[in-house]
């Protein structure tokens, strides 16, 4: 009985504690409400800068990426162009051969048909390179 009329008397006390600091906060002065406030608007500028901060760097990498793929197209252009002219070279050095052959009489039927059939897979290559390039110059 002693306990609970002792423990009776703490609840009441602590209660009143709880109470009594709460009315001291909410009685802050005007100069803490300001000071709060400014508090507030600092954080969230913070915040809006962090946020802004971040887009900034989304954006920068946004463009170096852009730019990478650029790079890459136009290094690809320039290949397909190095592809063709090395086609086209060796188109011009088969034909050479096979007019060479012919007028010397050196090249049998079966040399002949080989190197038309070689001279058409190139311009097959030829074309491909063209047609890929004709893709990567609409990349651009």
């Amino acid at each position: 009985m002693m306990i609970r009329v002792i423990l009776m008397g703490l609840l009441v006390v602590s209660f009143g504690n709880i109470s009594y600091a709460q009315s001291d906060t909410a009685s802050e002065t005007p100069k803490e409400v300001q000071l709060k406030e400014q508090l507030r608007e600092a954080e969230k500028s913070a915040e809006e800068a962090e946020a802004a901060r971040k887009n900034a760097e989304k954006e920068e990498k946004k463009a170096e990426k852009k730019q990478k793929k650029l790079e890459r197209v136009l290094d690809d252009i320039e290949d397909k162009k190095e592809d063709i002219a090395k086609g086209e070279e060796e188109v011009r050095e088969l034909e050479t051969e096979l007019r060479e052959g012919k007028s010397k009489g050196e090249l049998s039927p079966n040399k002949i048909m080989k190197l038309n059939e070689d001279i058409l897979d190139e311009k097959k290559d030829i074309l491909k390179h063209q047609q890929k390039l004709a893709k990567l110059r609409q990349k651009q």
